[in-house]
């Protein structure tokens, strides 16, 4: 079986999923009496070259003031049918000032419990290959797709959808018997 890959950029997957960041914002009391707004203006994904690691970059405005906030995330099951990030418990906004996350794990569950690509799950996003599969099936415009989506993986900043086809599967090996056989004589 042969498969091919297709690299998405996990930054611009999320901003056209998500129709942009407009609904990326929360209002939440942190200090007693004190109210601040989060609206998300930007984020960027760096992954760890091993592929086990997630930093979501978050360019936010604070009550009026931009800053960068940073909440990573653990990776598991990389180059499987689900992939999971875990995000951790704290995220630390500007240069030092780290915090729970709390607050951004609500923004992010809010926004992605209708997401088409992603599901927040128990504190992780989760991608499987189901869902590519019925991007597939719905591009194609029949259920009997000729392709299949095998596996997920992040590496390097993209997410990397690893594809088969046993139509092309087929006539390669076909082909490469071919070549063998005129080879032989």
């Amino acid at each position: 079986m042969d498969h091919f890959g297709y690299e998405i950029e996990m930054g611009q997957l999320i901003y056209t999923s998500m129709e942009g960041y407009k609904s990326f914002n929360i209002e939440t009391e942190l200090l007693a009496g004190v109210n601040f707004k989060f609206a998300v203006e930007g984020i960027s994904f760096d992954i760890n070259d091993a592929g086990t690691v997630l930093s979501i970059k978050i360019i936010l405005n604070v009550n009026g003031l931009k800053t960068v906030a940073i909440l990573d995330g653990a990776i598991t099951g990389n180059g499987s049918t689900e992939v999971k990030i875990t995000l951790g418990d704290k995220i630390k906004i500007g240069s030092d000032l780290e915090i729970d996350s709390a607050f951004m794990t609500q923004m992010l569950e809010e926004n992605f419990k209708t997401s088409e690509i992603m599901k927040y799950e128990n504190g992780a996003l989760v991608f499987t290959t189901d869902v590519f599969n019925t991007f597939l099936k719905e591009a194609m415009g029949s259920s009997d797709c000729p392709m299949s989506v095998e596996k997920l993986s992040f590496v390097k900043d993209n997410l990397n959808i690893y594809v088969q086809c046993d139509a092309i599967s087929t006539q390669l090996a076909a082909a490469t018997d071919m070549i063998k056989d005129a080879l032989k004589s």
